[in-house]
């Protein structure tokens, strides 16, 4: 493509990756768009991660940053800090990027005069991978339409009704931002709300004109041996997640939005329980106190109001089955079939 003189800063946060940075950095020094700023955030690796990396830093984009271990939100921090950049994108250390991708968006985003390009991504489970859309189809996001749209989705709206889609939207990978949107804002670390991405585009997305949701599948997101929620078991995810809700509550709120986003939020309150049932369902506890931490978590009070405005009906078979239990407080039966389905889950990677 022709020259553009606009620096695409790239910030990598770098944790303990030594299996998969060279592929993560040769991802991005080789796309086709070069006018580039990487931002390598070595956030305390204690693991080979410098050695492997350190190859790379002859190249003169490439920026390496030290630091004391301040988790994800506290190394993208630094990077939004350090970054010089037009426009400003995340790639988490373990994933990678298609060569054309800074190229694509970047296009999209100079021609239309955009605030955020969205894309589609992959999820590489090793043995098999998983194209995930966002959209049925490319389109542009107006002021009205972000609020109504996105905003609702990323407070806990379902475009169609699958629950599983419900984080979709909510990372900081998968786009690529107008650095002004966001060099004034932080991620707030997971120890306090759970899960930093999702506040972040909130607070983002609602000061956006226009946002892009693009068709092609740029980012690959590595879903094999991912240190994620769903595979390490946190025993404070609930009170995280109840601070994150009273953060959005409060946004609604003094943002003055109708109702509406208000019956999103109940929504993702509710939903929210797969991924606090799957953080028991892998943690190392026994059995009985799996039973006793999934019939704690659905006896808490905070359930019976929203039950009580959760559409249950517009769900499929399988997930009414499912929000019925939950609302019925069917502990044991949750756990049994939950972990059924984890079983054929994980047979079907392995293979």
């Amino acid at each position: 493509m022709k020259e553009n003189k606009k620096i695409v800063s790239i910030i990598v946060p770098i944790y303990n990756v030594e299996k998969y940075i060279e592929k993560c950095i040769e991802s991005i020094i080789k796309q086709t768009y070069a006018n580039l700023e990487i931002i390598l955030i070595n956030d305390g690796s204690v693991d080979n991660s410098e050695i492997k990396y350190k190859k790379y830093l002859n190249d003169k984009r490439i920026k390496e940053i030290k630091q004391k271990n301040q988790g994800l939100s506290g190394a993208r921090n630094t990077g939004i800090k350090a970054a010089k950049g037009d426009y400003i994108m995340f790639v988490d250390s373990d994933d990678w990027i298609d060569e054309k991708c800074v190229e694509y968006c970047i296009k999209e985003l100079e021609k239309k005069q955009l605030d955020i390009v969205i894309f589609p991504y992959v999820k590489e489970y090793g043995n098999y991978f998983k194209l995930q859309k966002l959209f049925s189809e490319k389109r542009i996001f107006q002021k009205n339409e972000i609020q109504e749209l996105l905003l609702k989705k990323l407070l806990g709206k379902l475009s169609k009704n699958n629950p599983l889609e419900l984080e979709n939207l909510n990372t900081a990978w998968g786009k690529l931002y107008k650095a002004s949107k966001i060099k004034n804002k932080e991620f707030i670390d997971t120890k306090i709300i759970g899960t930093e991405d999702c506040w972040f585009n909130i607070e983002t997305f609602f000061e956006c004109e226009q946002i892009q949701y693009i068709e092609n599948c740029f980012y690959h997101y590595r879903k094999e041996d991912k240190n994620s929620l769903t595979r390490k078991y946190n025993i404070n995810l609930f009170e995280q997640w109840c601070r994150l809700y009273e953060y959005m509550e409060n946004f609604i709120k003094n943002k003055k939005l109708d109702g509406s986003f208000y019956e999103a939020l109940n929504d993702r309150i509710i939903i929210n329980l797969i991924s606090l049932i799957l953080n028991i369902l892998n943690s190392d506890l026994t059995f009985l106190e799996q039973y006793r931490e999934l019939n704690k978590l659905l006896n808490y009070s905070i359930y019976e109001d929203k039950f009580q405005k959760f559409e249950i009906k517009k769900f499929s078979i399988k997930w009414k089955f499912f929000f019925l239990c939950a609302r019925k407080k069917r502990s044991l039966l949750i756990l049994i079939l939950s972990k059924i389905v984890l079983y054929l889950e994980r047979k079907k990677w392995k293979n």
